[in-house]
């Protein structure tokens, strides 16, 4: 059963993601990185551009706020910075402006969005910002008598991490431990690799015998859908809230099936079925959320308040479901109903069906 993410590794909707990182090797395929320390964390996706994202401390949640660095791959690639102001429940109008104040220096003003609350820093700022990170760091966000203040607790670990991955150690790039090692071991960035979607041909009718017949195949050997367990006392044919089947081309069913419930999630199984003997069922997800037009999605909340989410998708190329793409929206840290920022994990290009 699918459960929230804290640390690494992390589940993204079902998806395990690993903390790692690539080899030198850049024509070996790419791992994604996730990583969590304290008050921060890091997403490289499979293109090896990397977001680190840094939040205020759990004292400070009256002020919450998400600042995201993002950096692609690459020697001569820089860092960017914006600011989200937390705009969970506040009742308090979002300041224009703020001054940017790192290690009790003011470097100017850094203009907020009234109705994103976002930011972005400019070169000095960020400059300033990622030399005092990663040692102690006092950086506020002050608008008169209103201060937000970024933890510093955890930025260490994890820009360290971020230098790991896109291989910058020892480097001049690199954003905490510079050195004077070769540019060679720094991995170029990747392409979106692209999924060609598959046409649906839904002409051949599916009728209730066949799905009564594809029933029994989802209540044994699943033993991660607490809810198919059920079902074997259940009568031959399933309710619609059970068992759903949607024809994708003449040989080919996708099947659903509620597989668990949680206090605020719910997760359904998706399998791909040959639509005669031996159907040959294969899993493609026991956490899916829905199914339109040839995507499979899944959406879960890392906690009730819904300020944290993750996100999946799978997309039908013909022939199967390709995993196409895998985020989070970060850290439970009231910031943002639905998240703050996307990081992704997974990123693809899906070209419309022929």
């Amino acid at each position: 059963m699918a459960s929230v993410w804290g640390c690494v590794p992390v589940l993204v909707a079902g998806l395990l993601v690993c903390c790692g990182v690539w080899a030198a090797d850049t024509n070996a395929a790419p791992q994604s990185v996730a990583f969590s320390h304290k008050d921060w964390e890091l997403a490289c996706d499979n293109t090896r551009t990397c977001r680190a994202v840094g939040y205020q401390r759990d004292a400070d949640n009256e002020k919450p706020l998400a600042l995201l660095l993002e950096r692609p791959a690459g020697v001569a690639t820089v860092t960017t910075a914006r600011l989200m102001l937390g705009n969970y429940g506040q009742t308090q109008p979002t300041p224009a402006d703020l001054t940017v104040r790192v290690n009790g220096r003011s470097l100017g003003v850094v203009t907020v969005a009234k109705n994103t609350g976002i930011g972005e820093l400019n070169a000095l700022q960020t400059a300033a910002v990622l030399v005092a990170l990663p040692k102690i760091a006092d950086v506020q966000f002050v608008s008169g008598q209103h201060r937000w203040q970024l933890s510093d607790d955890g930025a260490a670990a994890v820009l360290l991490k971020m230098d790991e991955a896109q291989g910058r150690l020892g480097t001049a790039t690199a954003l905490v431990k510079k050195g004077n090692a070769s540019d060679s071991g720094v991995l170029p960035p990747l392409p979106v690799p692209w999924v060609q979607s598959g046409g649906i041909d839904t002409s051949k009718p599916i009728d209730a015998l066949l799905a009564a017949a594809i029933k029994p195949l989802l209540t044994t050997g699943n033993s991660d859908c607490s809810e198919l367990k059920d079902a074997r006392s259940q009568a031959q044919t399933p309710p619609p809230e059970l068992l759903q089947v949607w024809r994708l081309n003449a040989t080919q069913l996708l099947v659903s099936a509620l597989c668990w419930r949680a206090a605020y999630n719910a997760g359904h199984g998706y399998w791909l079925v040959n639509d005669k003997p031996p159907y040959q069922q294969h899993l493609i997800t026991d956490s899916g959320s829905h199914y339109s037009h040839g995507v499979i999605s899944a959406s879960h909340k890392g906690r009730g308040l819904g300020d944290c989410w993750g996100h999946d998708e799978w997309v039908w190329n013909g022939v199967g479901f390709v995993h196409s793409s895998a985020s989070t929206t970060g850290m439970c840290k009231l910031v943002a109903p639905g998240g703050a920022w996307k990081l992704p994990i997974l990123v693809s290009r899906v070209l419309a069906a022929p």
